[in-house]
């Protein structure tokens, strides 16, 4: 049974940082959990504690792509320069580990959205969604009653290769393809090169 204080420090950490904390804390693993106590699996954290009670983590919310670091000495015993050493190259592995494990996941998050993409149809016109926004589907795809928005990370990726998808049925909830990146992507309408002016916005619609 992990050691309340610990528990309590990480969940404060959290807190201070904007994400609302997992009901339970794990340790020794990557964990995903909710940011806002919803259905998303935006948030990510991992707890190590080490066999005379120091404990150390890292967490972040990989949609904003914020990351935070922290630990926990017991009774507030300041830590030596040898076990800062060690607490940093901890935390250092710990976050190269991670960024591994999220660039694997999107690799094949964008394998999967080439192939969705490639298998979608054009929209229907008359898709209740677009009815009731009153928008154009400009580069948008259809699968059944879902629109498919395509999602680039670069200006030079071609449309036929979209790094991920983000799905909207005709209620309007969206979802984004599981494991795909969204820190740094975008979806874009029109040619930006062959206008002077480009708007951003946040949302398709």
């Amino acid at each position: 049974m992990l050691k309340k204080e610990v528990v309590e420090s990480l969940t404060h950490s959290m807190v201070q940082a904007g994400l609302t904390p997992p009901t339970t804390i794990e340790e020794s693993k990557i964990i995903r959990f909710s940011t806002d106590g919803g259905k998303n699996k935006n948030g990510w954290y991992r707890l190590n504690i080490n066999d005379d009670g120091n404990a150390f983590w890292s967490f972040g919310d990989w949609k904003s792509g914020c990351t935070v670091s922290g630990r926990y000495t017991p009774d507030g015993v300041e830590l030596t320069p040898a076990q800062h050493q060690e607490f940093d190259a901890e935390v250092r592995k710990m976050h190269q580990n991670f960024e591994q494990e999220q660039q694997a996941k999107q690799d094949a998050a964008k394998i999967r959205a080439a192939e969705i993409w490639g298998k979608a149809q054009e929209v229907d016109p008359a898709h209740y969604y677009i009815i009731r926004k009153r928008i154009s589907p400009i580069g948008l795809k259809q699968i059944k009653n879902t629109l498919v928005i395509p999602i680039y990370g670069d200006i030079e990726d071609s449309e036929d290769a979209p790094i991920s998808l983000q799905f909207i049925n005709e209620d309007g909830e969206k979802r984004f393809l599981s494991g795909g990146k969204v820190a740094g992507s975008f979806n874009i309408i029109g040619d930006p090169a062959s206008s002077q002016i480009s708007y951003i916005v946040e949302g398709f619609a």
